[in-house]
């Protein structure tokens, strides 16, 4: 099981280094959702995607025994979205 872990890991690190998330603005972890006005959402399907990458990548990390590498990629997580209650809950065990 451990193998399939670190498979995962290396395309989630394969993913996250790709040029899908190189044209990404510095600022989009402050941007707000234009159709509500909060902050809190995520409305660029890039960003989610990476979002979504560093949360799942950060959990196999922490399950695997990364526990600093999955901290740093939680961090990452809230500075795109720090409203997710699970998150930080993660965030609080490492």
């Amino acid at each position: 099981m451990k193998g399939d872990s670190q498979s995962a890991i290396d395309l989630y690190l394969q993913l996250l280094a790709s040029d899908l998330f190189q044209d990404l603005p510095d600022d989009y972890h402050q941007q707000e959702d234009s159709t509500t006005g909060d902050r809190g959402k995520i409305s660029n399907q890039s960003v989610k995607l990476k979002y979504l990458a560093l949360k799942n990548l950060s959990e196999l990390q922490a399950t695997t025994g990364d526990t600093s590498s999955a901290l740093h990629n939680l961090l990452l997580a809230t500075d795109i979205d720090d409203t997710e209650v699970v998150v930080l809950a993660r965030l609080a065990r490492l």
